[in-house]
């Protein structure tokens, strides 16, 4: 890690005396050993379950870091432990620096670097984390700026030691998946002619450390891309982090980036190494092995400035700018990101859909249907009219936020992943009737095409259509919505395409897992002392435990820390079952009835609620979920259905479901839109009923009932964090 301190130049008078001493656990620095103290860490706990003092302490400091414990919180837990222990234990003194003691802190990859706060361009010096315990240093400044990087090699390998690789890097002709569809990665994969590659991500991004304070954190995370979605989004690595008073300016910013370039490239050079199946794989320079780094440009996520009154400006980020000058464009300065391995400046700063579209042109769309001028603003009456629709509608578990008042009227701030509901599913049903017809078809092209470019697969001609789209959306937005209205986040919309030829898929270069991370970085700061330090030592712990990179002397132990950081089992009775070809891949939830009036099954037990492949499906008859709805699915066969029941066979244990087929007509109801579509009451219900094999599920649907009319519609993919 390294933390950079702020000074001026060496002929300034001031100065000023910093307590280095400041960190979290200050008071127990100046700790003396004792004999008796270690001993009690060996001492046995807990006979019947062989658990030493020093394995109670280690599943204590995990449950602290999973679940954001204070310090005090730590201690009282362990109070806890020696209460319930007997009489022993009674008067047994641990301290807090003894508990940490027993997990790692891994300062030696920790690294805290001083720097100049006049010119930003030099490093005067640098302190390693483990032997950060000076109590004073003069220094030459009255402010003080802080900046950490982790150590990449020790994250990566921990990561790449304790998690499976992917090694489907190769696409089918003309389809884009994953990262690996892009142009600049196949380029790689082509000329390097291996499979042991690795890309990264990563992204930076400012939030305040605290609610009333001035100090905020910009966190350099990456994600590994040759893991799968799921794990890649779970085990997002911080390589650093910049503690400042202000947004940093573009020399500071390439200061900051400096040592995460240096050590990226140490890693190109000299690679890492991992055991699978005691084979014994290679990633570095010398076996034609290379990293490929993207960026995801985290912006305000508000509407830009008008395009006709100022061009772009990338603001103080990677210490290069655009500037509209003598009627061209002009290039001021040069990026330390030129020195990484295969990046293009220009096509790996991949098209960020959560800033730009969903919180740039959607919300601006919406705000010009409210206080716009055009004749296509709606009344306010109309308004209120739309949010009563919206509030009535009950989403799946894969849409993670409910409706919520206020969103429409603007009474609330909207959320980037309730803009992204609203786009993809809920707002054509909500403006039909209230929306001018020219307008509504307007705003369906942005629909069609996000819904298109959000998919876990794209094609080359899927990809041409949405540019013909796009483009006829921008040309029409300025004669619909006047050209005040023509902002820097419409006119992106023209490249996202290219971007995904460049770079690879929006939905695995989407900044929400970003996003969701910070939120879980700032979790760890139980203290107003050394916050930055808090984050850094708390997040390799973390890691640690995640990885299974801790060991102690109890099995019980391990298994309980690492299952801290892992989903949570279920608790309530359940079974298992399957389709064809895996009897284990569906869990019932809830006691079954056993029925012998189903035709065809005269021996089955019916459940109301299932997981299969990782989703959870509700059927009609079970009734304590009120906000949301899981019953409605997708076929393979393009129909859509209501599950009514799922039936386990006693013979086979295979999985069936009794479901009733949705009246639902092969025309779009909106234009151009093929994943709404519009659902017909019929009044024979019995003659829709069938019985199907549990994985003919293509996917869940999202039941959209207005009341007077009803919709089902599905999401373009569900590997992102929302």
């Amino acid at each position: 890690m390294m933390i950079m301190m702020v000074f001026s130049d060496a002929n300034d008078d001031d100065t000023v005396i910093i307590d280095i001493e400041d960190v979290e656990n200050d008071s127990d620095i100046h700790f003396k050993d004792s004999d008796s103290e270690e001993s009690v860490l060996d001492l046995l706990m807990f006979k019947e379950s062989n658990l030493l003092v020093r394995d109670v302490v280690t599943m204590i400091s995990a449950f602290s870091l999973r679940f954001s414990v204070s310090d005090e919180g730590r201690i009282q837990l362990m109070d806890m432990f020696k209460l319930a222990a007997g009489p022993k234990f009674e008067h047994c003194k641990i301290s807090k620096y003894r508990m940490e003691q027993c997990v790692p802190n891994q300062d030696e990859y920790m690294t805290y670097y001083y720097y100049c706060s006049k010119c930003y361009n030099q490093i005067l010096y640098s302190i390693n984390a483990a032997n950060y315990k000076l109590k004073t240093r003069n220094v030459v400044c009255e402010k003080c700026e802080e900046k950490v990087v982790l150590s990449n090699t020790k994250l990566l390998n921990d990561i790449v030691r304790n998690l499976s690789f992917r090694n489907d890097n190769k696409n089918s002709k003309g389809i884009i998946t994953d990262i690996y569809g892009g142009e600049i990665q196949q380029k790689i994969i082509q000329e390097k002619n291996t499979k042991n590659l690795i890309l990264l991500n990563f992204s930076t991004d400012g939030a305040p450390l605290t609610k009333s304070g001035k100090n905020s954190f910009w966190a350099l995370q990456v994600t590994i891309n040759s893991l799968s979605p799921k794990l890649r989004y779970k085990n997002i690595l911080i390589a650093g982090m910049l503690i400042v008073k202000r947004e940093p300016n573009p020399n500071l910013m390439n200061l900051y980036m400096s040592k995460f370039v240096d050590q990226i490239n140490l890693l190109y050079e000299n690679g890492i190494s991992r055991r699978i199946e005691d084979t014994d794989i290679t990633f570095n320079h010398s076996n034609d092995v290379a990293f490929a780094l993207k960026n995801n440009k985290i912006t305000n996520g508000v509407k830009g400035d008008s395009i006709l009154n100022k061009l772009p400006y990338f603001d103080l980020v990677w210490s290069f700018s655009y500037e509209y000058m003598h009627g061209g464009i002009c290039l001021k300065g040069d990026s330390i990101l030129n020195k990484l391995p295969y990046f293009d400046l220009v096509w790996s700063f991949s098209y960020e859909y959560m800033h730009g579209l969903l919180l740039g042109v959607t919300l601006q769309l919406l705000n010009e249907w409210k206080n716009g001028s055009t004749e296509y603003k709606i009344k306010k009456k109309l308004i209120e009219m739309i949010e009563k629709k919206f509030l009535t509608i009950t989403p799946n578990k894969e849409i993670h936020r409910l409706p919520r008042s206020g969103i429409i009227a603007g009474s609330n701030k909207a959320k980037a992943s309730e803009l992204r509901s609203w786009l993809l599913c809920y707002s054509l049903p909500c403006l039909t009737g209230t929306l001018h017809p020219d307008a509504l078809n307007h705003y369906s092209l942005l629909v069609k095409s996000s819904y298109t470019l959000l998919k876990s697969q794209i094609t080359e001609n899927e990809l041409k259509i949405c540019e013909d789209d796009l483009t006829t959306f921008v040309v029409n937005y300025e004669m619909y919505y006047k050209e005040t209205s023509m902002t820097f986040n419409v006119h992106t919309l023209l490249h996202i395409c290219d971007s995904i030829r460049k770079t690879g898929l929006l939905c695995t270069n989407s900044a929400f897992p970003f996003e969701s991370n910070i939120y879980n970085l700032k979790t760890f700061v139980n203290g107003s002392k050394g916050m930055d330090r808090q984050i850094a030592r708390k997040s390799l712990q973390s890691l640690m435990f995640k990885t299974g990179d801790i060991t102690s002397n109890s099995e019980k132990s391990n298994n309980f820390c690492a299952n801290l950081f892992n989903p949570q089992r279920l608790k309530v009775y359940y079974d298992v079952g399957g389709a064809a070809g895996n009897v284990e891949n569906v869990t019932y939830v809830g006691k079954g009835i056993r029925v012998n009036n189903v035709k065809d099954f005269p021996n089955c037990i019916a459940y109301k609620k299932c997981i299969f492949n990782g989703s959870v499906y509700h059927s009609t008859q079970y009734k304590r979920a009120k906000k949301t709805n899981d019953t409605t699915v997708l076929l393979k066969d393009d129909r859509f259905a209501t599950i009514l029941y799922f039936l386990k066979t006693q013979n086979d244990k295979r999985c069936y479901l009794k479901l009733s087929i949705l009246n639902v007509p092969r025309s779009n109801p909106f234009s151009g839109i093929y994943h709404i579509k519009k659902v017909i009451r019929t009044e024979n219900y019995n003659d829709s009923i069938v019985i199907l094999p549990i994985d003919s599920i293509e996917k869940k649907a999202i039941f959209v009932d207005l009341n007077c009319i009803q919709y089902v519609c599905t999401l373009p993919n569900n590997i992102e964090i929302q």
